[in-house]
């Protein structure tokens, strides 16, 4: 009885010591992460809310994109999209960090597209509609930063079965408005006039609404200028 009971006795604490280095593995790495976050943001108090990971500077290692929010003080939370480089040794170094990001009330999702940087911010999430947006963060490595390249802001009611997108592009800028209303549409065109794209280091939501085009389509397909 003891001879077979000796291999599953073995067995058992070789289990538990690789679910124990398991562990102190997933803790060492959460440590890596936080103080890494800790010196991007050195008021302290960030922690992740959601985050992606790719390589976005292209040097083949694995990057994190994040939106880091403090809670912590009273008021507004105080929100950030953060980017750090991942590191030979598993580590990570800051590489860029915004001002105060949009404070989307519902959350993000975050999606690495080789050196893009897709953010999807939800407003209002309903059985009635949605309101949402998208920003495009692409890395620059002459600035060794992320620039705006793209904004798409879409709400769609269900019900109606109508929606509103605004398409920008800031490299060509130009901004593309469609509203569709059941089986009726319209599109238009419009020019921007902003001196240069914006960089993710102190990238500030607010800063972004001066440089769209004062065009708007009304419910009724009119156009407002």
């Amino acid at each position: 009885m003891i001879s077979r009971r000796l291999p599953c006795t073995f067995a058992a604490l070789i289990c538990a010591a690789g679910a124990s280095l398991a562990q102190d593995t997933a803790a060492q790495r959460a440590a890596q992460l936080q103080a890494a976050v800790d010196t991007a943001l050195p008021t302290k108090g960030f922690s992740i809310w959601t985050s992606a990971k790719g390589d976005l500077d292209g040097d083949g290692i694995a990057d994190l994109a994040a939106v880091v929010v403090n809670l912590s003080g009273e008021g507004p939370r105080e929100e950030r999209l953060l980017v750090l480089a991942g590191t030979p040794g598993g580590g990570y170094t800051p590489l860029s960090v915004s001002g105060q990001f949009c404070e989307a009330n519902k959350g993000y999702n975050l999606e690495i597209t080789a050196t893009s940087l897709l953010v999807q911010g939800v407003w209002r999430a309903e059985s009635s509609g949605m309101d949402s947006f998208t920003m495009q963060f692409r890395y620059n490595p002459k600035l060794r930063d992320f620039e705006l390249i793209g904004r798409e802001d879409l709400a769609e009611n269900y019900d109606a079965r109508s929606s509103y997108r605004a398409s920008v592009n800031y490299l060509a800028k130009v901004a593309i408005y469609t509203r569709i209303a059941g089986k009726k549409r319209k599109d238009l065109k419009a020019p921007l006039k902003q001196p240069a794209v914006l960089r993710l280091r102190g990238f500030n939501c607010g800063d972004e609404s001066p440089m769209d085009p004062l065009v708007y389509i009304n419910e009724d397909f009119t156009v407002r200028r």
